[in-house]
């Protein structure tokens, strides 16, 4: 490697998420291409610690799609057989964070608290394919941990230790690996305070290539493949320096990036909780878009405008699988259906653009409406408010206002009628057979508890069972009784707590007036959350930034992580189990394609479908 290649190193291998620089640091890419090429059905790791060794073997499996269950054994206590490190380096919040770190791959990994003792008596003899033994421990432990959990090893399992050029007083793992490395089954790596690669029994025709070639290497070929991962791993550490560097986050950033997380297939999962996504459908050309805007505007028109405005600001987010989709394309609503069902979402919630007879960005639904194979769950959301150019329905400037919004008895008997084809559908979303219908600002319906009769009258007339009407908490919103509605939904931001953090900020332009809050204070906050008396369906977020839509003067929640999100998400579920009934117990997220306002769940570039695979842990943890 020449010199300009280790001080800026274009790594072509993967991105290890969980990264500290120790010494198992050196021997990360191996592990994730042991993964990848060894496949094994259970793996199982002596000696989690902080996870870094950990964690990427169970990202090798979730990038791989594999089925491999993942074990994590440890006290995160300086007790045996951790004896040879002090105790300073097991403070007690080691243990809790690396089980929040965890959450990410809760759909196969887990943790035990437990002894190295106490632990094998969880698993059946030959049930385990990948051991992986660590610690500095004295050779009596070390031997005591290897001849213990050797009989729970497959035939075809390998045995992973580490410390292998590591040294006690009687020798420790240096003289274990002497004495199991006489087989001739074994390769190690003598760097990074070495790693042994020891297999249980000879290689057969099933073993893999990559495998073969490691164990029956002979000295050129080891050293050539010693000097590939060395190479590697010095790469990747400096590449890790380079992009954190570039990240420039923020104290209030999470300790740990987030992950990229690939698409991972899944099976139908079994849901007590109703998951509903609010969907934006502004993303096709209009001609009133065309006319106010600009030919062909979009929302991508502002997405891709942005620019983040202070040091760790996330802006802008760039989609990922889907694209630059246009909703004028059936096959963008198909995948969107398939994502959605794959992460464990019930269904969609569509805006619903209707101003006295005209409705606006109605072809997304409508086409639900004519494709039967859309076969997804759907409602709808009147957003019942003027369409102005500050993006916020507001009136108070005539000017700003592109469409009016009005009302009278005439209009509610006009709307009612209009979406009934929607009410009488088999897909669309009911609540004890009530279908749901939402209103975005009931507060400004004239008559709000007149309006609501006038539409229960009209549906009984007309053979339909009566909607269940909600009010979404904005704008002041409280108890929805007072309006005459049935139940109320959350609305975040909308009437969440919040406090400015931007004097804790560094921020990059002069002239930006924009408020900033921190995400995290939402997810500690959801926690304390009282119950009202109403009706009541929760809401969560999985991160909001206007900026695209006000440059310079947005309001953004910063440092939202799919952990946090998730966090709240399982607050929110474990609330709604407890205090709804269960055919009323739905959740909803603000939203499935905000883009415009950072609030998605679909994958985008940074993330990838970590915020979609967050939704599902959620769900699989219940």
């Amino acid at each position: 490697m020449m010199m300009k290649d280790m001080l800026f190193p274009e790594y072509s291998g993967p991105y290890i998420a969980r990264y500290f620089g120790d010494q198992w640091s050196m021997h990360l890419p191996f592990a994730f291409d042991l993964i990848r090429e060894f496949k094994p059905r259970t793996f199982v790791e002596l000696g989690v610690w902080k996870g870094e060794s950990y964690f990427t073997f169970c990202q090798s499996v979730a990038k791989h799609r594999l089925h491999t269950k993942c074990f994590g054994i440890d006290t995160w206590k300086a007790d045996k057989p951790m004896a040879g490190l002090p105790p300073e380096v097991f403070p007690p919040e080691i243990g809790e964070e690396v089980e929040a770190y965890n959450s990410r791959y809760a759909r196969f990994s887990t943790l035990k608290r437990k002894t190295f003792d106490e632990a094998v008596h969880d698993f059946n003899d030959a049930s385990i394919d990948l051991l992986h033994i660590d610690g500095a421990g004295v050779y009596e432990d070390v031997k005591r941990s290897f001849d213990t959990w050797l009989p729970k090893v497959s035939d075809r399992g390998i045995i992973l230790l580490h410390d292998t050029r590591v040294g006690t007083e009687d020798g420790g793992v240096r003289r274990l690996w002497a004495e199991i490395a006489k087989t001739g089954r074994s390769f190690e790596f003598e760097y990074g305070h070495g790693l042994g690669v020891w297999k249980k029994t000879a290689l057969g025709p099933d073993d893999s290539p990559w495998l073969r070639d490691l164990l029956l290497a002979g000295e050129r070929e080891r050293a050539s493949t010693m000097r590939y991962y060395a190479m590697a791993a010095q790469a990747h550490g400096l590449y890790q320096k380079r992009i954190r560097s570039f990240r420039h986050l923020s104290t209030q950033a999470s300790r740990h990036p987030s992950a990229y997380v690939d698409f991972i297939p899944y099976e139908e999962l079994e849901k007590p909780i109703r998951l509903i996504a609010f969907y934006l459908p502004q993303f096709h050309p209009i001609p009133e878009n065309d006319r106010w805007w600009g030919k062909g505007f979009t929302e991508w028109t502002n997405v891709t405008k942005a620019n983040p405005q202070f040091i760790g600001h996330y802006q802008p987010h760039l989609p990922g699988e889907l694209g630059f989709y246009d909703l004028r394309l059936i096959e963008v609503q198909r995948r969107q259906i398939e994502l959605a069902r794959n992460y464990g979402l019930s269904g969609f919630c569509y805006y619903y653009y209707w101003f006295g007879g005209k409705r606006l960005l109605e072809a997304p639904l409508q086409r639900v409406l004519d494709h039967p194979e859309l076969d997804f769950p759907f409602c709808i959301c009147w957003a019942n408010e003027n369409w102005s150019r500050r993006w916020d329905g507001s009136n108070r400037n005539k000017d700003n206002v592109l469409i009016e919004q009005t009302h009278s008895p005439e209009d509610d008997a006009a709307f009612i009628k209009e979406i009934e084809p929607f009410l009488r559908d088999r897909r669309y979303i009911r609540v004890r057979g009530r279908p749901l219908v939402i209103v975005y600002r009931v507060n400004l319906l004239p008559h709000p508890a007149a309006t609501v009769r006038r539409w229960k009258s009209y549906c009984n007339q007309v053979g339909i069972e009566e909607p269940l009407f909600v009010a979404a908490k904005s704008f002041g919103i409280r108890d929805p009784r007072i309006y005459g509605f049935d139940a109320a939904v959350e609305f975040p931001p909308h009437r969440i707590p919040r406090k400015r953090i931007n004097k804790r900020l560094e921020i990059m332009n002069n002239n930006y007036s924009g408020q900033v809050f921190d995400y995290a204070d939402i997810v500690k906050h959801s926690k304390d959350f009282q119950w009202p008396e109403y009706k009541l369906f929760r809401t969560v977020m999985p991160s909001w930034d206007n900026e695209p839509r006000r440059p310079g003067n947005g309001s953004t929640f910063a440092f939202s992580t799919p952990e946090r999100y998730q966090e709240w998400l399982s607050t929110v579920i474990q609330q709604t189990l407890r205090n709804n009934l269960p055919d009323e117990r739905l959740v909803f997220i603000n939203a499935w394609n905000e883009w415009g306002e950072g609030a998605h769940l679909e994958p985008d570039r940074q993330y990838g479908y970590a915020y979609l695979d967050a939704t599902r842990a959620a769900m699989e943890t219940l």
